[in-house]
């Protein structure tokens, strides 16, 4: 009920989901609160029923002039929520608007839990269900509306074909020496004075009998009921017992420390006691050894400790050393990438730094010899003319070069056409270029340029640039220079025939001769133009071949480097986020290994080389540890000890006692089947610890019978024959509201009358029919008649 009891059931779904959905299926909840807002962000949960009670503003103008327990200075926000007004808080409950459904709501979550059971409300050796409210007493919605849901549920469950066990907790914002602390309290006010409020509403509803010198703070002790001003046609008032609860447990929360993780701790005290009644002792024979004459127990303070192996720390530690067990893997991978690419770019670096001319077989490195002694054997063997045809060259090359040269070593990924075809078009290169630089024919056409370089321009139109000539090819010589020469001699020797008249025997006779000459050596030369240009266009094809095959390794290098580039980039992200995953790792190690000294303690871990999933799917229970020597027995009895001593009465602060009797002190251990021996003597044997003394302090111990977290021993101290008396909470408060010289605003800092701070809280007036104070402050007129 309210926001803080919604976070105290939504705590105990997670504690209980964590253990496993089947023990979860075990329980129905229910989440009820005036600000549906809150509502969803706390219960929005598989299974969780939520009943929302909208802002009942029809007819709010007229109810709060006419309800007893309210008054017309009263607002009702729009938005919803109680704004910690506990009368408010009633009235969300207490109005035509909402009333039958929210009784109709729990009627239905009783039926469908019954029709859920399985048959177990029938089992004789389970004896019934526990109904269990959670409410804060120092806040709105849930201090307000608390004692009209208990009768509600209290009317409810009697109704039903099954037996039901109601059971309360009860948060209360604590007050430690209040009197005494010399500052006001550092949160709000209004939590202490609700508690107050509820804490006198909760003893009506259990029947609690106040010492003789506060009995002026007892309500109503006999025909017990709470009206419903708003008159349902259901019914105008909803009687109670004596008690209408049959356990209710006090929590003591410091609301000036209410983080996240206070709240946590706080909220696992309920849902270790709702744990411990759900899976031990029954209510009914709760507390079993008890023996006191008189009524039965029914208030308790709870307190809870533990310890525990922290396992979601443990699956954590195990994750990050699984990361960094991957970034091993994967920095391993990468230095291999890293050198194999470095060595096939040294392969490629090597195959383009060989020189066929000035190489050293011995002395190659990387490049299989064989492939050059290969090469220069069928470069020796290729005719010359065949080079230029590109069909045979390729025949050449796959048939007696490729097919003839080992394979490339696993080592390399390096294409073995194009190192291969490196040396082979290389050696065909050298090998025409030593028949250029020997041959006859570009002699012959050299000597012929010399010869008649000087007149190169004869017989042409145009004029010759035999400068540019003399520093071309000599094919070129001939093409552009000797070759148009010769053409234009010739035909100039012919002409000159053709005109010398015939009886010029002679001079035609030389003429011929001439031209006969000139016809001879233009032959001889064209046939050397012709040797000399088969060679030079062999060798245009060749060197056009090495070109290539030196520009696919260069491209390929080049790729190598660039993934050289990119491994090495990858290798230093992959070193940081070790570093990083080790430094977690040092954390998380140094966490386990040394002990927090809080109310749910973790155990200290040893030997984390081996921790692994191995060890997490080998782990049984805090023996098997101490056997797989992941944490000593020594540790285990301290730990235990420590939590055990650390348990101790909640609520009672003021010393010394108003009401002076011993709290009767009763342990519940929630403990594996597995772990119990670590409580019945297995640890007997430490010397530094003694836990059976720890147990003994209390008066009775209690074991689960169905816990099943094996690494997890948990402890429940519940306190009776405590006295809300011994409280600041209620005896401090009281004394001041009582006390006609004291007011009660002085305690918190506060102007304000006694009335408006105490009287006003007081949501259940027709409780307290004998105190004259509120019955004055909620009706004047009639309390003056």
């Amino acid at each position: 009920m309210g926001e803080a009891g919604c976070r105290m059931a939504t705590h105990l779904y997670e504690d209980l989901k964590r253990d496993g959905e089947s023990l979860l299926d075990e329980f129905s909840f229910v989440g009820v609160d005036t600000k549906e807002s809150d509502l969803k962000a706390i219960t929005s949960k598989e299974g969780f029923t939520q009943i929302t009670l909208d802002p009942p503003e029809e007819f709010w103008e007229n109810d709060r002039e006419s309800f007893s327990y309210l008054s017309s200075d009263y607002e009702l926000s729009r938005s919803g929520g109680a704004t910690r007004q506990r009368s408010i808080a009633r009235y969300y409950i207490d109005n035509k608007e909402n009333y039958v459904s929210l009784y109709q709501s729990l009627e239905n979550v009783f039926a469908e839990f019954e029709s859920n059971d399985g048959g177990s409300l029938t089992d004789p050796d389970i004896g019934g269900a526990n109904v269990w409210l959670l409410n804060s007493l120092g806040g709105g919605t849930g201090s307000g509306a608390f004692p009209l849901i208990t009768s509600i549920l209290y009317n409810v469950s009697r109704a039903r074909n099954y037996k039901y066990y109601l059971c309360g907790i009860g948060s209360l914002p604590r007050l430690d020496s209040l009197e005494h602390r010399g500052l006001p309290p550092q949160a709000n006010a209004d939590f202490y004075g609700n508690a107050y409020a509820a804490l006198r509403e909760l003893a009506v509803l259990i029947d609690y009998n106040f010492h003789e010198e506060y009995q002026d703070a007892a309500g109503i002790d006999s025909n017990k009921a709470i009206r419903l001003e708003s008159e349902p046609k259901r019914q105008s008032e909803l009687d109670l017992p004596d008690s209408a609860f049959d356990f209710y447990g006090l929590i003591g929360a410091n609301e000036s420390e209410m983080s996240v993780s206070y709240r946590d701790e706080m909220n696992q005290i309920s849902a270790n006691t709702i744990r411990f009644f759900a899976q031990a002792v029954g209510l009914e024979d709760f507390p079993d050894d008890r023996n006191k004459p008189g009524s039965e127990d029914v208030l308790f303070s709870l307190d809870s400790t533990s310890v525990r192996v922290p396992m979601d720390e443990v699956d954590e530690y195990i994750e990050v050393v699984e990361a960094i067990n991957e970034i091993e893997a994967e920095l391993s991978d990468v230095k291999d990438r890293i050198q194999r690419t470095r060595r096939n770019r040294d392969y490629i670096n090597g195959a383009l730094d060989i020189d066929l001319r000035d190489v050293d077989l011995e002395e190659l490195g990387h490049v299989d010899p064989e492939f050059i002694r290969t090469a220069k054997d069928r470069t020796r063997s290729i005719e010359v003319a065949s080079i230029s045809n590109p069909d045979v060259l390729d025949e050449e090359f796959e048939n007696y070069v490729m097919n003839q040269t080992p394979a490339i070593s696993d080592e390399y990924d390096v294409e073995k056409s194009d190192v291969v075809g490196l040396i082979f078009y290389q050696s065909l290169r050298n090998r025409m270029e030593d028949l250029i630089t020997n041959d006859q024919s570009a002699q012959d056409l050299q000597e012929a340029w010399t010869d008649y370089s000087v007149e190169i321009g004869s017989f042409r139109d145009e004029v010759v640039d035999t400068a540019e000539l003399e520093s071309s090819s000599t094919l070129r010589k001939w093409e552009d220079g000797l070759a148009p020469f010769f053409t234009g001699w010739k035909k100039s020797l012919q002409n000159s025939l053709e005109q010398i008249p015939s009886y010029r025997v002679l001079e035609r006779r030389n003429t011929r001769e001439d031209l006969q000459k000139v016809e001879n050596l233009y032959r001889n030369l064209e046939s050397a133009y012709a040797q000399h240009r088969t060679l030079v266009n062999a060798q245009n094809v060749v060197t056009s071949r090495l070109n290539t095959q030196r520009s696919n390794l260069k491209s390929a290098r080049k790729e190598y480097e660039s993934q050289i580039e990119e491994f090495t980039s990858e290798r230093e992200t992959l070193i940081e986020r070790q570093q990083q995953r080790e430094n977690e790792l040092q954390t998380k190690e140094y966490t386990l290994s040394h002990t927090d000294h809080e109310r749910y303690m973790s155990v200290e871990l040893r030997n984390f080389e081996t921790i692994d999933e191995e060890f997490l799917d080998e782990m049984e229970s805090f023996s098997n540890l101490i056997v797989r020597n992941a944490v000593s027995k020594e540790t285990v009895a301290l730990a235990i000890e420590k939590q055990l001593d650390e348990l101790h009465e909640p609520i009672q602060d003021i010393t010394p006692y108003v009401v002076s009797e011993s709290s009767y002190e009763i342990l519940g251990a929630l403990v594996d089947e597995e772990n119990r021996g670590l409580l019945e003597g297995e640890l007997a044997d430490v010397s530094a610890s003694d836990v059976s003394d720890a147990l003994s302090s209390f008066n009775e111990v209690e074991y689960s019978e169905a816990f099943q977290d094996p690494f997890s021993i948990r402890f429940v101290g519940c306190y009776t024959d405590v006295f809300i008396e011994n409280t600041s909470e209620f005896g401090t408060i009281h004394d001041f509201y009582t006390d006609p010289d004291k007011d009660v605003g002085d305690l918190f800092g506060l102007d304000t009358t006694d009335d408006d701070f105490i009287a006003d809280r007081i949501a259940y007036p027709e409780l307290f029919p004998e105190d004259e104070r509120i019955q004055t402050y909620r009706d004047p007129i009639s309390a003056d008649d």
